[in-house]
């Protein structure tokens, strides 16, 4: 439809061609048997169908690459005290000549919680806490992650934990997974070996306690028993009292034992200093107690 002549332009004009119509023929449905193939045509199609390439075009998406460098060196951090006492430790990241430094970590630590447990988690400078540290004193665990918003130097501050010392002797500072997958420099994993720390928590140290006050048998105002050679028969005339006290103020070097009837229970109870403790019944003696006394002299 139209002029020939206006069909096609080169170099900004019109170029004078001439047309030659097509034909659109519809024929019947074939009802002869179909044969396996359609047979080529000897002139080509109007429409050329494009030569698939010998490689594909499209240009695979490939994974990058981790940033090199020598592996880290991760340190749990030691340290200690007396019992009842706080002190801390860092975990830190000792990069040596790497050239990667880690963005971020992810670090889990196992402990002892019967010789100390945390305290509190403090992040070291230029890290941010992403989530809030955890503990657990039960189990024995402190899980801790951080991401930098600066550069960070060959010895590498992470965090540090502030402990209270619990009871005396030492344990170990551990790491609860794989160190290399625990620090992450650009996007990527950062290779790290792990030096496990040491908590050592030492006896409490200070003045020694006092000793127990020792009842005073003067401050009582202990009566002294008069006897002789051979078994004495006496009163009790003070105040309620041990035997130890009783005897302190009459020579008892020279007492092997007294008797003293126990009339709750109807039997006399023994006291002698020399006897074996598991022979002495005897645990006081009271006003008006009847005491038997056997003497050497």
């Amino acid at each position: 439809v139209g002029s020939a002549d206006e069909s096609l332009a080169g170099a900004g004009e019109y170029v004078t061609s001439g047309f030659t119509a097509g034909s659109v023929t519809v024929t019947a449905p074939a009802t002869a048997t179909p044969t396996s193939s359609a047979s080529p045509t000897s002139t080509p199609s109007a429409s050329a169908t494009p030569s698939p390439t010998a490689s594909p075009t499209a240009t695979p998406q490939v994974p990058a690459t981790p940033a090199p460098g020598a592996p880290a060196s991760l340190l749990a951090g030691s340290g200690g005290a007396a019992s009842g006492s706080t002190f801390t430790t860092t975990t830190a990241a000792s990069l040596g000549v790497s050239t990667a430094k880690p963005g971020s970590f992810a670090i889990t630590l196992t402990f002892d919680p019967g010789i100390a447990t945390v305290e509190k988690v403090t992040a070291a400078d230029g890290w941010s806490f992403a989530p809030q540290p955890s503990f657990d004193n039960v189990a024995g665990t402190v899980h801790v992650s951080g991401l930098r918003f600066s550069d960070c130097s060959s010895y590498c501050p992470l965090f540090t934990i502030e402990w209270k010392a619990v009871a005396a002797g030492s344990g170990m500072l551990q790491l609860q997974g794989n160190a290399n997958q625990v620090l992450g420099a650009n996007g990527a994993n950062q290779p790290a070996s792990f030096t496990p720390g040491a908590i050592t928590v030492t006896p409490l140290v200070g003045p020694a306690a006092p000793a127990a006050a020792k009842p005073s048998a003067e401050a009582q105002d202990v009566p002294v028993l008069p006897h002789t050679a051979g078994w004495n028969l006496l009163t009790w005339g003070g105040e309620a009292m041990t035997p130890q006290q009783a005897l302190s103020a009459s020579n008892p070097s020279t007492i092997e034992v007294i008797y003293v009837w126990d009339s709750s229970v109807g039997k006399w109870r023994r006291y002698g200093p020399s006897l074996p403790g598991y022979l002495n019944d005897l645990t006081t003696v009271k006003p008006g107690d009847v005491i038997w006394l056997s003497s050497t002299h």
